[in-house]
């Protein structure tokens, strides 16, 4: 409730006059005073602070002649301090008292949407209070047992909600049953009315038979009383079945709104049967009715609760009215804590609306007495709020201006400076406040957007750096790509390329190694290109004098009349240092030969060239020669150390050694078809195992 919001609120407290003390003598006065007597003698006790008494205390103040100055000031002390005392006990207790009527109240009063969390408030606040008075105490425990045991019947019924739901559907299951049963009943009714107009039929077509006729009228007689027994017979057993849903409904779990209903419908259904009025009908309709009666017990005591609910409910909503009105009355407005204010009337409002609802002849006056008290408070709080909002309107107004400042660093530090002085102004609506929040912000975001161009700006010009150093990479890295021809004509390029690198500024320091790395890098495979020219024109060589030997082969294998043309047409694609050009030539000339004069070529001689090729790869390499050729291995040996004697040795590198065989390897003619394949195989086998 509002009672912790309504702290300024305080009652008058009462207090019971004790028996004054008897009065002491002008005489005896005179004889304190002239005697001096101490103030054990005067006032029958040791010290100020042991008179509990404050009747007493203001006797002794009224007959204080004898008495010094400082003594006085300390009665008088003391008595304020008892005052003090006994009225903060009586206020204690006035609350104490209070709250336990409060709980008094809900414990007589039944089951509502707000009775846990007022219960839970209540005893919170009584758990808080102090120096509990011990008659209080027993009946705030006693009334907090009876709440709590409403609220274990409550959580008891909502357990026994799913049974009540079962038993809603076998009920429902039993109307139906019902229902087809009257419809049978029915029928049987329908069949009966048939068979008696047959009857009636009968009799007419034997009006002329006065003995038949009356047997007739007897049947038919009969026949009546029969169906009237039937149509008992068949509304038996619905009565009865309404009768059993009638009494299972006196010990139903439902809730009262829910059986209210269901006794409603069974008795629509009882009326709809139209029962004949026989014995048995009255004997059920007796029971029906008692079983009816104890069923709605529930529902008339549930419309009472309601009724008691509904006067509980404007009780409260007039102690809001109440607390708001004397709350306007003593507040200082030039003090006031308007948050503090603000929240009490939101508090108001809501609970205000949550104790509803009330009788519908009390709606209205209450609701007004509510919105006067609540003007009262609202109009002073709506003023400071008004002028609150004309300051912060004056800052939105400042923000407007700064906007047009050149310098955004400085425009962004007094935006900011604006906003701590936004956060310093109080209370305001909250709807006016959001508007002009918005505004503000509206014009903070057009500083900010500023600074956001303007290192957009920055971040562009920084990424365009960034994408000139990536290409300055890139076409360096083209650059070592380019033809040896081109490449050596390349350093001015390059060159060009490495100022324009170092003259770009303004990249990210975070991203300056990885830039660099990739530009040292593609410099570095610049060079070493540069330096690999004259390797790859070496084995262009190589390969260009490989291809001429493979033509001749093709040639010397199988010559023809166009051989001559081939070799002249396809013979030479790249220069070849002279002494490989002559060797080549050579070899060219003598296959030129052949084919002038029809002379054959001599295989036998090629072969024992390319075998002694073979055999000194073989003794470069220090590798196993064949059986059939060692002979041949050690005379080759044995003719080189002779040769070597007295003579300086070559200082040719092994390098240059293999080289200059796999040339004359070359330049040799070819052997015969399977010589040759056998020597070129074991050539190539040596050459792969020195790489």
């Amino acid at each position: 409730m509002l009672g912790k919001l309504f702290g300024l609120i305080k009652k008058p407290v009462n207090t019971a006059p004790t028996p004054p003390p008897p009065p002491i003598s002008t005489g005896e006065v005179r004889k304190e005073k002239k005697e001096k007597p101490s103030l054990q003698t005067l006032i029958g006790a040791p010290s100020v602070d042991a008179i509990t008494d404050t009747h007493h205390l203001q006797q002794l103040l009224k007959n204080s002649a004898g008495l010094d100055k400082k003594t006085n000031r300390l009665l008088r002390d003391r008595l304020n301090t008892l005052k003090a005392a006994e009225q903060q006990q009586q206020q204690n207790l006035d609350a104490q008292e209070k709250l336990c009527g409060r709980l008094e109240t809900l414990a007589k009063l039944q089951y509502h949407p707000l009775f846990d969390s007022e219960l839970a408030h209540l005893s919170l606040q009584w758990e808080n209070t102090t120096e509990k008075n011990t008659s209080i105490a027993q009946r705030v425990n006693t009334a907090i047992a009876q709440c709590q045991a409403i609220l274990m019947d409550i959580q008891q019924q909502q357990v026994a909600a799913a049974l009540a739901e079962k038993q809603a559907a076998e009920a429902k299951q039993q109307k139906a049953e019902a229902q087809a049963q009257q419809r049978a009943a029915e029928e049987a009714q329908r069949a009966q009315a048939l068979e008696q107009q047959k009857l009636l039929q009968a009799e007419q077509k034997s009006q002329h038979e006065k003995h038949k006729q009356q047997n007739k009228h007897k049947q038919i007689s009969s026949k009546q009383h029969e169906m009237q027994d039937w149509q008992a017979f068949a509304a038996m057993p619905k009565l009865e079945l309404l009768c059993d849903a009638m009494e299972k409904l006196c010990t139903s779990t439902l809730q009262p709104l829910e059986t209210a209903e269901a006794v409603r419908d069974l008795q629509a259904q009882w009326r709809a049967m139209k029962p004949p009025h026989t014995p048995e009908v009255q004997a059920l309709w007796e029971r029906f009715k008692q079983a009816g009666d104890k069923a709605w017990e529930p529902c008339a005591e549930h419309y009472e609760k309601t009724r008691q609910q509904r006067a509980f409910n404007l009780q409260q909503r007039q102690i809001i009215c109440e607390a708001l009105e004397q709350f306007a009355q003593a507040q200082d407005w030039s003090t006031a804590d308007w948050k503090a204010v603000a929240r009490i009337l939101d508090k108001a409002r809501k609970e205000f609306h949550d104790f509803h609802p009330v009788e519908r002849s009390e709606e209205k006056p209450i609701r007004t007495r509510f919105d006067a008290a609540y003007a009262a408070i609202n109009t002073p709080l709506a003023d400071v709020q008004s002028a609150n909002e004309a300051r912060k309107q004056q800052l939105v107004n400042a923000a407007k201006s700064v906007t047009e400042m050149v310098d955004i660093e400085k425009a962004i530090e007094r935006f900011q400076q604006i906003q701590e002085q936004w956060k310093q102004i109080g209370i305001t609506r909250h709807h006016e406040d959001r508007k002009l929040w918005q505004a503000l912000q509206e014009y903070g975001k057009v500083i900010f957007d500023k600074r956001r161009d303007n290192q957009q700006q920055a971040r562009q010009l920084q990424d365009s750096n960034i994408a000139q150093a990536k290409g300055l990479c890139e076409r360096i890295t083209q650059l070592a790509k380019l033809p040896d021809e081109e490449l050596t004509h390349s350093a001015a390029a390059f060159e060009q390329l490495q100022n324009e690198f170092k003259a770009i500024k303004d990249i990210p320091e975070k991203l300056q190694t990885a830039i660099k790395k990739q530009f040292f890098t593609a410099c570095d495979a610049y060079h070493q290109q540069l330096r690999g020219i004259s390797a790859r024109q070496h084995q262009k060589q190589l390969d260009e004098l490989a291809r001429r030997a493979a033509l001749c082969t093709r040639i010397e294998s199988h010559i023809t009349s166009e051989s001559t043309a081939l070799l002249e047409t396809d013979w030479q694609q790249h220069p070849l240092p002279a002494e490989w050009d002559k060797a080549i030539n050579a070899r060219k000339q003598q296959v030129l030969a052949a084919i002038q004069q029809s002379t054959p070529l001599d295989f036998s001689a090629n072969a024992q060239r390319r075998r002694e090729l073979c055999i000194a790869l073989e003794i470069l390499l220090d590798l196993e020669t064949p059986d059939e050729d060692k002979q041949q291995r050690r005379e080759i040996q044995l003719k080189k150390l002779q040769q070597g004697l007295g003579q300086a040795m070559p200082n040719n590198s092994h390098h240059e050694q293999l080289e200059q065989l796999l040339v004359d390897w070359h330049c040799t003619g070819s052997a015969a078809a399977n010589e040759q394949a056998l020597l070129q195989a074991r050539f190539d086998a040596a050459r792969a195992k020195a790489r």
